[in-house]
């Protein structure tokens, strides 16, 4: 899984840059197979740096710790950065590029013990690390989105702090975060899907973690978020309550020891994230916690 997660980023990032640079409307998919790759892992942190025209990937999972190893594409050829200053290791950490400052920026994460709110930028004209201290900062979260507004900022928002998904945003100004108050905001998650629509200049966040319905669509255009789709809250509740529940405790009564098994290798894989769900699928199966 964890392999075929990096294929399909890296895919993602080949056809990204493709159709950016043909301009043209046929788009396919490309399988490629660099000499050299990183190693298979999950929750890595990834984004196209446009000061070196490159892609940088950074940390992850690899099943049995957490990465802080640094990673450049160039379409063809994957090499690591041996960088003596890098960020400590993490997973489920967001970046995205800040055209006004001409850096990377990496925030979050989870290093197995505890949420991390550290700011790392990463320079490609120069292949360097530098952590930043500013002022103020975003809450520390696993799973938070980053991505690059309309205005060119690095804006973050929400993420998971070990107890609530968060709703704030924030905006990076160079040397320090502000938090931002538009009139209204996604719901809050984390681990949701955000880019960038270039032809509508706006930002476009669907999906992710959340307590409360995260199956909608928003978009920013760089000072309004607004609401472009939605599951039927009611409908959303339901399938999940009743549908996912119900189904969950029916495998586990059928194949109790196979299904512990797989749910508890499941839960592995999301404690390297700060999310575990075995948990909470457990005090769902128990008795009266189902409706009749």
């Amino acid at each position: 899984m964890a392999r075929l997660m990096i294929k399909n980023a890296l895919i993602l990032m080949l056809i990204a840059s493709s159709a950016a640079a043909a301009g043209t409307s046929s788009i396919n998919w490309i399988q490629v197979f660099p000499g050299t790759s990183p190693t298979p892992r999950s929750y890595l942190a990834m984004t196209y740096d446009e000061a070196s025209q490159k892609v940088i990937l950074f940390g992850g999972y690899d099943g049995t710790k957490h990465l802080n190893d640094t990673w450049i594409f160039d379409g063809v050829t994957w090499t690591r950065v041996k960088a003596s200053i890098a960020p400590p290791a993490r997973s489920a950490a967001q970046m995205a590029y800040d055209r006004v400052t001409r850096k990377v920026i990496l925030f979050g994460g989870f290093n197995g013990r505890q949420y991390l709110g550290d700011t790392w930028l990463w320079d490609g004209n120069t292949l360097r690390w530098t952590r930043t201290t500013p002022v103020h900062s975003p809450p520390a979260v696993t799973g938070p989105m980053l991505f690059t507004d309309p205005n060119g900022h690095v804006d973050e928002f929400g993420g998971f702090d070990g107890r609530f998904y968060q709703a704030t945003m924030w905006r990076w100004n160079g040397s320090d975060w502000t938090q931002l108050h538009p009139a209204q905001v996604p719901y809050a998650r984390g681990l949701a899907a955000v880019g960038v629509n270039t032809l509508r200049n706006e930002a476009v966040m669907f999906g992710g973690l959340a307590d409360v319905n995260p199956i909608n669509t928003w978009t920013y255009d760089g000072k309004t978020w607004t609401l472009q789709s939605t599951m039927d809250i009611a409908v959303y509740a339901y399938s999940t309550l009743m549908g996912v529940r119900r189904l969950s405790c029916l495998r586990s009564k059928l194949a109790r020891r196979s299904s512990v098994r797989r749910r508890k290798r499941r839960s592995r894989s999301e404690q390297h994230m700060g999310v575990d769900r075995l948990a909470m699928e457990a005090a769902a199966c128990q008795p009266g916690a189902s409706a009749a």
